[in-house]
This record gives C-alpha cells, structure tokens and sequence, in this order.
C-alpha cells in the first residue's frame, strides 16, 4: 500500500472553492512520487494530514496531533493569523505569498516559503503568450463568487458609456454566483461572452489581451501565463496580499470600480505597460509549485527553511 496525504479543505460562499483546487492539485501530483491524495476525513494510515481551512487554529492542531499521533501535520498560512513559532505545532508550512517572513516559522521544521510553491494545474506550465499592440479581449474572473460585485458594475458602465466597443468582455461567472443578471445584460450587450463551470482555463486566458481578477490562485495562473493584468481584491482579507503582489509585479491594484475602470482604460492603450506585466508574470511563477510541495512531503525533507 503506497503511502498517503489526507487533504483537509473548506469551500463555500466566503472562502470560495480555491482551497479544494489546490489541494486536489497537489493531491494529483503525488502519484508521481508513488504517494497518494484523498480529500476529507484522515485514517489512521496517512503519513500526512494537509489542512486548508481558515477556521484552523492552533487548538486544532494540537486536536488532530492528540487524535492522529503517527501522522505529520502541514497547512497552508494565507492570513498570518497563527502562531507557527510554537514548536512542534505544525510539521510544514506554505506561504506562497510573494515576500513571507521566514522568523514567523521559526517553530516548524519545514517551511515552503514564496512564489515558487503557488500550486497550479498542470495546465499553466510551459506555455507561451505574445502580448498584442491591440487590446481584442478583456478576461473578468473573481474566483467562485463576487461578494463586491465589481464584474457586473464594470460591465454595466462600459456599456452605458459605450466603452471600447471594439473588445470582447469574456466574463467567468462563479460557480456560486447567480447567472441570471449576466445573461440580462449579455442581451443589451453583444459583445460580452459569458463563460462558467470552465475546463480549460488556460485555453481561455491565453485567449485574451488583459485580465481582470481577484486575489486567489486564479491571480498565479495569470503570472504563469503571462497575461497582463488588473488585480481587484474580491474580500477585505485579499487586500493585503493584492497589494503586495500589485507592488512586485507593477501591476495596478484598485479597490474602487472608478479606478478599475481608469485602470482598465490606460492598460488597453499601453502595449508597453502589457508586456512589462507579462515578463514580471513569468518571472513570478512557472507553475510548478504543487510538483515542489508534493516533493517535500514525500521526501520528507529534515529541519529547513526552503526559499523561494
């Protein structure tokens, strides 16, 4: 029997689903290594259990430590929110932020830290993009929901202004958005494509000229491929990190629907500005990150502090 990660992962209306994507993502790249993946309750045969939930504390961990004695504990660390200098909580940590502080973690043996493990699809690896001097499709994406519902505003003003009538507005809707007032507005607006429950994503990101997202994972895909573009926090607790990742990659970070517009307006005209985000893209993340975590949990790295 091959030996075995147990992936802990929440999903609904407030966290979205990008905690399940990249579990699972992670999840399939262990076969590689002769390990194997399973979402939802441990066994007492897991070499690993992996939590991905922002309801986890440090009283969790020690639960599951009582509870589930043999296997090593990891998890993601998103908000910063507990404490890891607390020996022997957690096994390993990862923070794909782009600039983590190491002395944080100063209590687990192993910490994955920096852009490098942003766990994405096989799909965003090794593929080329060419930024075009004319801006033909704009890509809106906010993850599974829009809670601030920045999609529909844009889209509203750009057709009430009669904006760049000459760009395709491809529109991701969220699996746990409602798509009745895309379809309404689809009619008054020819242009706009609507697209949902998407299995090839990168297919249709490379599709377009510019983005326009918020600040999960789908914000690393973008950087994989290339695509320039437009970072919208969709929660308060996303701001952090889009400003920060707005800051190395130069790309524009608005909170406000008049600024995404005015962002969105100079970036369409500027195919210089374009093609500096999509190098400082690619030079963020290669997409390789999940094939990187799944290593270290297989190889069962000893006491270290891995960089980016």
């Amino acid at each position: 029997m091959s030996s075995s990660v147990c992936f802990i992962a929440e999903a609904n209306e407030h966290v979205a689903s990008g905690h399940v994507i990249r579990c699972r993502t992670i999840a399939g790249e262990l076969p590689h290594f002769g390990w194997e993946g399973h979402l939802g309750q441990p066994s007492g045969t897991d070499v690993w259990i992996f939590v991905d939930s922002y309801d986890a504390d440090t009283a969790y961990y020690r639960r599951l430590r009582a509870n589930y004695p043999g296997a090593r504990l990891a998890a993601f660390d998103d908000l910063g929110r507990i404490d890891y200098t607390e020996p022997a909580l957690v096994d390993l940590v990862v923070n794909y932020d782009p600039a983590p502080d190491p002395l944080r973690y100063s209590g687990v043996p192993q910490s994955l830290l920096g852009p490098s493990y942003a766990p994405l699809r096989h799909e965003f690896r090794d593929r080329d993009y060419h930024v075009h001097s004319t801006v033909h499709r704009v890509l809106l994406t906010s993850g599974a929901t829009d809670r601030y519902g920045w999609k529909l505003a844009l889209l509203d003003r750009i057709m009430a202004d009669h904006l760049l009538p000459e760009v395709e507005l491809c529109t991701v809707i969220g699996s746990m958005e409602d798509r009745s007032p895309y379809e309404s507005l689809a009619m008054q607006l020819p242009r706009l494509r609507l697209f949902q429950n998407v299995t090839e994503m990168a297919a249709l990101m490379l599709s377009c000229d510019l983005a326009i997202t918020g600040a999960g994972n789908t914000l690393y895909e973008l950087c994989a491929l290339g695509l320039p573009l437009i970072i919208r926090p969709g929660s308060d607790w996303e701001t952090t990190f889009a400003q920060e990742m707005g800051d190395t990659l130069g790309a524009p970070c608005v909170s406000s629907d008049e600024a995404l517009l005015q962002a969105m307006m100079k970036l369409t005209g500027d195919p210089a500005a374009r093609n500096s985000l999509s190098e400082q893209g690619h030079r963020l993340s290669d997409g390789r990150g999940a094939e990187r975590i799944a290593r270290a949990l297989t190889e069962s790295c000893p006491s270290s502090i891995v960089g980016a």
